[in-house]
């Protein structure tokens, strides 16, 4: 995607906005949480049910 858009417009400057950032800083977050739930659960914690 980069290339593409290196060569399409190379006068291009390219700009980071605060939306983006936070959807990336949110993404990296929610796969921390899923990583998170399928981690086993140590043996010495009680169980619910």
């Amino acid at each position: 995607m980069h290339l593409i858009a290196k060569r399409c417009f190379p006068n291009a400057m390219r700009t980071i906005d605060r939306f983006h950032i936070q959807k990336l800083a949110n993404d990296v977050l929610q796969e921390m949480r899923i990583a998170t739930m399928e981690l086993p659960l140590s043996p010495n914690m009680a169980t619910v049910r």
